[in-house]
């Protein structure tokens, strides 16, 4: 399985979590009903205790999932994603600033180990 917890912080911590939501909304996919699937009760309990705002398993090409859990504390969020897709993935990423459309280039105190940057534009992460 690939892991990636990334620490989002400062202005673009609370756009964080309303972007991934708004996106999950705007694909149309269904909301998780009943029982927690393995792969979102591995990431819980990967990433601990704390107040998680939001929570998904996305399905990937059909037969594969990726499980999302954002995580607020005071000023910073914590996007971790877990996936059981084989393989080495990336993360193609920007965040916003003022609006939810926004796509902007993360500054580089945010991106993690390994990021690279992408047309100027995005961060690439590999996890």
């Amino acid at each position: 399985m690939s892991h990636l917890s990334q620490r989002v912080g400062g202005r673009f911590a609370g756009h964080a979590w309303w972007i991934l939501k708004q996106a999950m909304t705007e694909s149309n996919l269904p909301l998780p009903e009943g029982p927690v699937s393995p792969l979102l009760a591995a990431l819980r309990s990967q990433v601990g205790a704390g107040e998680t705002t939001f929570e998904r398993v996305f399905e990937v090409e059909g037969q594969r999932h990726l499980a999302a859990v954002v995580m607020e504390a005071d000023e910073n969020c914590r996007v971790s994603l877990l996936s059981d897709v084989p393989g080495e993935l990336v993360l193609h990423w920007g965040v916003a600033q003022r609006s939810p459309h926004e796509w902007l280039l993360p500054p580089e105190s945010m991106r993690g180990t390994g990021t690279s940057v992408w047309q100027n534009q995005a961060a690439q992460t590999p996890f």
